[in-house]
């Protein structure tokens, strides 16, 4: 199974920043796919938090994305509460690719940031870091593209895993996603928490927000 990740254009027409805002209010911009194995995505708006977690599952567990806007941007997620079931080999991650492309190891234009029970990683295509150790679970997901300059990284506590490199490919989502490496088992609760998302243009311009104070997910 691929892991994969998402998305950003600089231009967004008539693209709204979420603040406090009413449930019905709130601007849609998230969309869920996959919800294997009892993995629930949610926005809890009052501890304003995006969480995916799942209990006894393997595969793939369930994802969250939108799609893309074009242009220089820097996403960034900071993130906490990363739980890892016993056994098997979870992972979560924050991803950017190209949906058009089939979901395997063959597409060299997907990026990811992530974390695992015992390691953070970051991967540009099929150049990946060594895994980092860690024992920490918050942190940040960070992936900067100007350019065709590209950079993933994650960040937990004094680990940090990150690849950069030459990167001209359009992505056409970006997002979230949990799941267990090789479709190995994992018992118990795993999942994590999602406490802020910001896409940020050239010259600090917020392209894009969302604090979780409100449900901006897509019926």
């Amino acid at each position: 199974m691929k892991k994969v990740l998402v998305i950003f254009a600089a231009v967004w027409v008539g693209i709204s920043f979420l603040t406090s805002c009413e449930s019905d209010d709130c601007v849609k911009i998230w969309q869920i796919e996959g919800q294997n194995g009892g993995v629930i995505i949610e926005i809890n708006t009052t501890n304003k938090e995006l969480s995916l977690q799942g209990v006894d599952y393997s595969g793939f567990g369930g994802e969250i994305f939108q799609q893309y806007f074009t242009g220089d941007f820097e996403a960034v997620a900071n993130f906490k509460n990363f739980v890892a079931g016993s056994g098997g080999r979870i992972f979560a991650e924050m991803m950017m690719y190209n949906s058009a492309i089939p979901d395997t190891i063959m597409d060299t234009t997907s990026v990811y940031c992530g974390i695992t029970k015992n390691y953070v990683y970051s991967g540009i295509g099929g150049i990946w870091t060594n895994g980092k150790n860690t024992s920490g679970n918050a942190g940040v997901f960070r992936i900067k593209k100007f350019g065709n300059n590209l950079l993933a990284q994650t960040i937990v506590g004094t680990d940090t895993a990150q690849v950069s490199q030459n990167y001209s490919v359009n992505p056409i989502r970006f997002g979230f996603r949990i799941g267990t490496m090789g479709d190995s088992l994992v018992t118990g609760i795993s999942g994590i928490k999602i406490t802020k998302f910001q896409v940020i243009g050239a010259n600090n311009v917020t392209l894009l927000g969302d604090e979780f104070t409100c449900n901006s997910i897509q019926p």
